[in-house]
């Protein structure tokens, strides 16, 4: 059971065409890691600046 070769392309273009949509929800599952990422370092920094702010008031004291 031979393939012709048109059938041989059409299914090289289909698995470039998975292949691509699987990229694209991989780099969109790494931006959202890294706006979350983001997120939590900010998160984590205005944390750290109250706590710092605080022991400044406490050291006034």
């Amino acid at each position: 059971m031979e393939r012709s070769t048109q059938e041989l392309f059409d299914g090289v273009k289909e698995a470039q065409k998975n292949i691509q949509e699987k990229c694209r929800i991989i780099l969109d599952i790494i931006k959202k890691w890294e706006e979350n990422i983001g997120e939590q370092e900010m998160l984590h920094h205005k944390k750290k600046e109250k706590f710092l702010d605080e022991w400044k008031k406490w050291e006034s004291i």
